[in-house]
C-alpha cells in the first residue's frame, strides 16, 4: 500500500473519500484557492531555492497571477490582496528563521512503514526542511489559509504527523547528517 501524508487524513477523515478520490480517480476540478496555494508555495521555494528576496516575490507574483483561472474579476482581486497578505506572512517568517540551515525546498521522501500485515509506503514532499540552530531537524509545511491553526490543532494534524514518522525512520537522513 502507497500512501503520502496529505493522503493520510483524507483517508482517516473519510475512506470512501479517499478511495474515490485516489483509487477511482474521481478527483475534483482544481479550484483557484488550489492554484493560489500552489503559486504561493512555488514562490517560497524560489525564494529559498534562487535567493530572491521578499520584496521581489511580489513582482514573480505579478508576472504570473493572471495565468490563474477565476470565475470573476473580483475573486482575482481579493485573492490577489490575500495573496499580497500571505507573501507579507512568508518574508516575515523567512526573516525571523535566519538562523536555520536551509536543507532543502520540496523534499521528496519514501519510506517503508513497518506494520504488522501488508507492507505500507509512506511517500511525499516536504516544503522545506531546515536544520535548526539547536541541531534539531524542522520539517516546514506552508499552509495558505487564511486561519493560522492553534497549536493544539497543528500538532494533530495527520499529514505533519506522517512527516515525523518518516523522518524518525531516516527518510531525510542522506541531507541531515546525524540530526536526521
Amino acid at each position: 500500500v502507497a500512501l503520502s501524508g496529505s493522503q493520510l487524513g483524507t483517508l482517516l477523515g473519510c475512506p470512501r473519500q479517499w478511495f474515490l478520490q485516489r483509487r477511482a480517480g474521481a478527483d475534483r476540478q482544481r479550484t483557484s484557492a488550489a492554484g493560489f496555494g500552489s503559486v504561493v508555495h512555488v514562490l517560497a521555494e524560489h525564494a529559498v531555492a534562487e535567493g530572491i528576496s521578499p520584496t521581489e516575490l511580489g513582482a514573480h507574483l505579478e508576472r504570473i497571477w493572471d495565468q490563474i483561472p477565476f470565475d470573476a474579476v473580483w475573486l482575482s482581486a481579493s485573492e490577489r490582496a490575500e495573496a499580497d497578505e500571505s507573501l507579507e506572512r512568508l518574508a516575515g517568517w523567512i526573516e525571523a528563521r535566519q538562523g536555520r540551515k536551509v536543507l532543502g525546498v520540496e523534499v521528496p521522501f519514501s519510506v517503508q512503514v513497518p506494520t504488522a500485515g501488508q507492507p505500507l509506503s509512506l511517500t511525499g514532499v516536504v516544503d522545506r526542511l531546515d536544520l535548526g540552530a539547536d541541531g534539531r531537524l524542522v520539517i516546514v509545511d506552508f499552509k495558505t489559509g487564511r486561519q493560522v491553526p492553534t497549536q493544539g490543532a497543528a500538532e494533530s494534524l495527520e499529514q505533519l504527523g506522517a512527516y515525523q514518522l518518516a523522518a524518525q525512520l531516516g527518510a531525510f537522513s542522506d541531507l541531515a547528517g546525524d540530526a536526521g
